[in-house]
């Protein structure tokens, strides 16, 4: 082989496995995906406890709904019955 050929050769593997060569690229761009996900499921998570915090703010049907579901809380003219459950 010429030395040409060694030297075009030792290129096109440098350009393909060396130091930000072609492989690191590919892995900088799957990175860069999970990373745009794992941002978008948290933006969307931010919006999502946004919402909740405004209705927890001004809708008391709501803070109702979430006393009773999270606390237990009974209304003022509510009657609790306790039942056994069978033997």
């Amino acid at each position: 082989m010429s030395l040409g050929v060694l030297i075009l050769l030792a290129t096109a593997l440098y350009t393909v496995f060396g130091d930000k060569g072609l492989v690191d690229v590919l892995h900088l761009k799957a990175e860069k995906a999970r990373v745009t996900a794992i941002n978008q499921e948290l933006t969307d998570e931010n919006l999502k406890l946004y919402r909740e915090i405004e209705r927890l703010k001004k809708d008391p049907e709501y803070i109702e709904e979430v006393a009773r579901g999270e606390l237990g809380v009974v209304g003022q003219d509510e009657l609790v019955i306790k039942l056994k459950k069978g033997r």
